[in-house]
């Protein structure tokens, strides 16, 4: 897969699209480009497919989708992704103080590089830890419109 933008524009342009107006492949910047995946099926969650995120510097997207789908947090790349989908309602419910409590806590030990304690994990081999992470978090649980109150909540608490 491509890690930076230019690279990405000469790999689109091998497309099979037949409308040359449904692509621009031409990069405006050389963007440095990184992948976190979000699978859903149980398949993925094995030892083998954290190795192979590791070895691509690729984040395993930590997807709290109210136990809809599996869950896990092992560090995979130099960046943690969190998709948070709701706690008890997928796409609908906010979360409590406490929840985000807790969420604060993992990020904080993420962004050290450290893995909170009791984290669920795939693999038992520890992943460069120590080097900070950078910290990506998307709320999805919007259907009622709790994702701009639950981002600030969250970002108030990490911002103490």
């Amino acid at each position: 897969m491509p890690r930076n933008s230019k690279k990405a524009g000469e790999f689109a342009l091998e497309h099979q699209l037949k409308k040359d107006d449904w692509i621009w492949t031409e990069a405006v910047a050389d963007t440095k480009l990184r992948y976190a995946f979000e699978p859903r099926h149980p398949s993925f969650f094995v030892p083998e497919f954290v190795e192979l995120l590791r070895k691509h510097n690729a984040a395993l997207v930590f997807a709290d989708t109210a136990g809809k789908w599996p869950y896990f947090e092992d560090l995979t790349s130099d960046f943690v992704y969190c998709r948070l989908h709701g706690s008890r309602e997928l796409y609908a419910s906010g979360y409590t103080p406490e929840e985000l409590d807790r969420w604060a806590a993992k990020i904080g030990k993420w962004k050290l590089g450290e893995q909170p304690r009791g984290a669920r994990l795939i693999s038992k081999k520890p992943y460069k830890t120590g080097r900070p992470r950078d910290i990506f978090a998307y709320f999805d649980n919007d259907i009622k419109v709790h994702a701009p109150f639950d981002a600030i909540s969250l970002a108030e608490r990490l911002n103490e």
